[in-house]
């Protein structure tokens, strides 16, 4: 009777783990919609800071982010072009733009001021935790074309470099209380 339960049992489980190497396996065309949503989400979400924060080195950080997020979206851009590369949506891409969607909604919601700009950086830090991890762990991966590949590893470093910088502004932020 063992045997006869762990047969389906076993079935199901090689089924999940195809499932679940299928699903995060991208394709090159869904990458570059990912990196396009996730560019779009902090560019918006800058946007509202520059308006909303009071620090200085919040302002001066949202800007900064606004900039480098055109210029990756922009390289990105170009290479899809120069590969005709169509960027597709996927179930990743799509979670992130509605989990985006969501986030800019509870930004726009809160009190301007050092409650905003705490509330931002967190975010940032949260979001840039979040991206570095899908690029070096799902998009450097799925990625079929070398080019996508380096620029993926640019940008990856970009990232790391912008999580860095929002961990050190929540830290000098987190002394105003």
């Amino acid at each position: 009777m063992t045997k006869t339960l762990w047969k389906p049992l076993a079935g199901m489980l090689v089924f999940f783990a195809i499932s679940t190497a299928q699903a995060a396996n991208l394709k090159d065309d869904e990458i570059v919609a990912v990196v396009s949503t996730a560019n779009i989400a902090e560019i918006n979400a800058a946007k509202l800071a520059t308006a909303n924060a009071s620090n200085t080195k919040v302002k001066d950080f949202a800007e900064h982010m606004i900039k480098d997020h055109k210029d990756m979206d922009a390289q990105m851009g170009q290479l899809a072009v120069k590969l005709k590369l169509n960027p597709t949506p996927s179930d990743k891409s799509e979670s992130m733009k509605s989990e985006a969607n969501a986030d800019l909604q509870k930004l726009k919601a809160t009190p301007k001021g050092l409650t905003f700009d705490k509330q931002y950086i967190e975010s940032q830090v949260k979001d840039h935790q979040k991206v570095l991890e899908l690029v070096q762990n799902e998009l450097i991966p799925s990625a079929r074309n070398d080019q996508l590949k380096n620029l993926l590893q640019k940008s990856g470093k970009k990232i790391a470099d912008h999580l860095k910088q929002a961990q050190q502004l929540q830290t000098e932020l987190s002394g105003n209380h």
